[in-house]
């Protein structure tokens, strides 16, 4: 029975393990698509700016004051209606190819980040494959003090002679409080998103930790497509079994059957025997042989039983013997009392017999001489 017990308690937990490690697959792809689209929101705003016409006359003409205050005008314009795409987006930052600052076109973006993008992006400038890049920029150790930042290029398409000629790159900076909801999505998983080619963490979500070691988990990773970006999500496994404690229970358990019976056997040899033999040997004693005492030797509580056993049945026959004796002294003294009394009797009953033969004589003599 224990070991039908732990062969289903094994079964039952690898059936959980099964269905935790679903679970966390399940919940890994529901984050990484939540994830990926929050991303989407952040480029199609990027896209939006990149691809505009006004945009890239603002950044390959040159313009007099008037005409750049028209077309910031625009460009602002353009900005509000693309943030319904990226409710998170607090500024848009320009960099020109040569410039030595960038423009915020918000002005609500920490002067760190600022920096940050005239560094990334004048570095981007020699690069012969211009493709946009997302970063995570932290400027303090709180949670508001990150900010999820795409750099994109822009290409001159307008006049022919410089088609396709990189002029320049627009940066949208976000904050991180969509990302860190979706990586906070339960009280058991916690995720992170890190640096796919340093492993370093990025962003991670406020519910769990994986600090805790005494607790198994499941983790389920995955390369986001967005570059320098993986998702990695840990699910609390809970109770589960390891290959490695599988046979140290089947071990258990055979050891305790064999304790079991060990303790059957000791059992049955020095109490069930014994009173066996005890409740044997009272029957013949009560039945057909009362002299009989009891054989068993013991050094334990069932010979002390033995031991006053028979000294009860001895005291009980020496209690038979003075009742049979005293019986006979009584029957011997009713018999002498009763010979007595004839003696008695006859001692009485002589004489007269004696007197009353002489009288009738005599008066017979006298009747008839």
């Amino acid at each position: 029975m224990l070991v039908i017990m732990a062969m289903q308690l094994i079964r039952l937990n690898e059936n959980l393990a099964a269905d935790r490690q679903r679970y966390c697959e399940d919940i890994h792809s529901s984050i990484e698509q939540q994830i990926t689209g929050a991303f989407g929101s952040i480029e199609k705003t990027a896209s939006a700016l990149v691809q505009s016409a006004t945009v890239q006359e603002y950044f390959s003409i040159d313009l007099d004051y008037q005409q750049k205050i028209a077309y910031l005008s625009s460009i602002k314009d353009l900005i509000r209606l693309s943030s319904r795409f990226n409710t998170e987006m607090i500024d848009v930052l320009f960099y020109y190819d040569g410039n030595s600052t960038v423009e915020s076109m918000i002005g609500y973006s920490p002067k760190e980040v600022r920096k940050f993008v005239f560094k990334t992006a004048h570095e981007m400038e020699g690069e012969s494959i211009a493709a946009s890049r997302y970063y995570v920029v932290g400027t303090g150790t709180g949670d508001t003090d990150q900010f999820i930042v795409q750099i994109a290029p822009i290409f001159d398409t307008v006049p022919v002679a410089t088609y396709s000629k990189r002029i320049g790159y627009v940066s949208v900076v976000s904050t991180t409080r969509d990302f860190r909801r979706i990586l906070s999505v339960s009280d058991d998983v916690y995720s992170e998103l890190r640096n796919s080619e340093t492993n370093e963490l990025l962003l991670s979500g406020a519910v769990a930790s994986t600090d805790d070691t005494t607790i198994q988990r499941i983790q389920c990773t995955s390369a986001l497509p967005y570059r320098g970006f993986c998702l990695v999500t840990y699910c609390r496994a809970g109770f589960r079994l390891s290959d490695s404690t599988v046979v140290p229970i089947v071990i258990s358990v055979l050891f305790i059957i064999g304790h079991l019976l060990f303790v059957a056997l000791a059992v049955g040899r020095l109490v069930l025997r014994p009173v066996k033999q005890i409740n044997s040997e009272v029957e013949e004693i009560g039945g057909k042989n009362p002299n009989k005492r009891l054989s068993i030797a013991l050094n334990d509580e069932i010979g002390s039983i033995a031991v006053h056993i028979n000294r009860m049945l001895d005291s009980i026959s020496r209690l038979n013997e003075n009742v049979l004796l005293t019986q006979k002294e009584l029957y011997e003294a009713q018999i002498e009392k009763s010979r007595s009394q004839l003696y008695a009797f006859q001692s009485q009953v002589a004489p007269h017999f004696l007197f009353n033969t002489l009288n009738s004589a005599i008066a017979l003599i006298r009747s008839e001489p």
